[in-house]
């Protein structure tokens, strides 16, 4: 069991294979696992499948501490859960699932170690990277396709409306006034091939989210097309990293969640406010082509004199 201020997670690491048994909410007096889904799955070469469930050999577990490092010294964030799995049959395969429970009022982080203990080489060439029994009851869904956010009150769809429209996370605010956020750690989308496509350059993101559509629970799958992991003998990967926050209120309250989670989990320390531009700011519209040194002998001397603390130079 891994607990903090707002939320407790029991773990079942037993009859061959390891299972989340309650996510439970302490401030709302809600636990949110209400059906039973492998933790996760992955299809190796496109020919057979592995879930969580079962067929494993479990190896010895470790608890640790996370730490995060500053100038006055080490301060402790939360604790880590390293579950080893390892099995031979249909592939041969360790699988070590990192549970991290951070401090106070933040979240929970999930991801997998994944080593190759074949003598050749082989992909995971689809997954699950994340399934939970969460349940549908009338809420609202708040979640950001691109820059700005949307809701519904329905499912989420892991089909795209359009090109640049695949949720990149979900927060799920219930009626009674209470709720969870789901965020995998992926990139916001992906090139095809090397550049050098006219039309249909753009591949979606690493992963994608399903809450409830054509199906009873909430999941986070790669998307093939844009990753398939090739491991080689003795390999080990770190593979893509979900992360679960709880709350009670309303969205606000939400992304309140969310800031004191991320804060821990990616070590911030020493916060200030950034004030920052964008170099979309100054491109202009498609085929202008701005003069040499533009951005050194103008933007960044400008940006200088009115105190921003940073110019993001995005697409050059």
């Amino acid at each position: 069991m891994l607990e903090n201020d707002v939320l407790r997670v029991k773990l079942d690491a037993s009859a061959g294979g390891v299972r989340i048994t309650s996510i439970y909410n302490k401030e709302a007096g809600q636990d949110y696992l209400t059906s039973r889904q492998p933790l996760f799955s992955y299809e190796f070469d496109g020919t057979t499948s592995i879930t969580a469930e079962n067929g494993w050999e479990l190896l010895a577990p470790r608890v640790s501490d996370l730490w995060m490092h500053t100038v006055q010294g080490r301060v402790k964030v939360g604790r880590e859960l390293r579950i080893p799995l390892r099995r031979t049959a249909p592939q041969s395969i360790t699988v070590t699932a990192v549970f991290d429970l951070y401090d106070g009022r933040s979240g929970w982080r999930f991801h997998t170690l994944i080593r190759n203990d074949s003598p050749t080489k082989t992909s995971i060439t689809n997954s699950t990277v994340l399934a939970l029994g969460l349940p549908d009851r009338p809420h609202r869904l708040h979640y950001p396709p691109n820059m700005r956010w949307k809701s519904t009150i329905g499912s989420l769809s892991p089909v795209p409306e359009g090109k640049a429209e695949l949720p990149k996370k979900v927060i799920t605010v219930y009626a009674e006034g209470h709720g969870w956020s789901l965020s995998p750690e992926m990139n916001w989308k992906t090139q095809r091939g090397k550049g050098n496509y006219a039309g249909e350059y753009m591949l979606p993101p690493f992963a994608a989210l399903n809450a409830w559509h054509e199906i009873d629970h909430v999941r986070v799958t790669t998307n093939p097309q844009s990753l398939q992991l090739v491991l080689f003998p003795g390999e080990e990967f770190e593979y893509l990293s979900v992360n679960l926050s709880v709350f009670t209120g309303d969205v606000i309250d939400a992304k309140m969640a969310e800031e004191e989670h991320f804060r821990r989990r990616f070590r911030y320390n020493n916060v200030s406010t950034l004030f920052n531009t964008n170099d979309w700011d100054y491109r202009g519209g498609p085929g202008s082509t701005l003069p040499d040194n533009y951005y050194y002998d103008v933007i960044i001397p400008k940006a200088k004199r009115a105190r921003f603390d940073l110019v993001m130079l995005d697409d050059l």
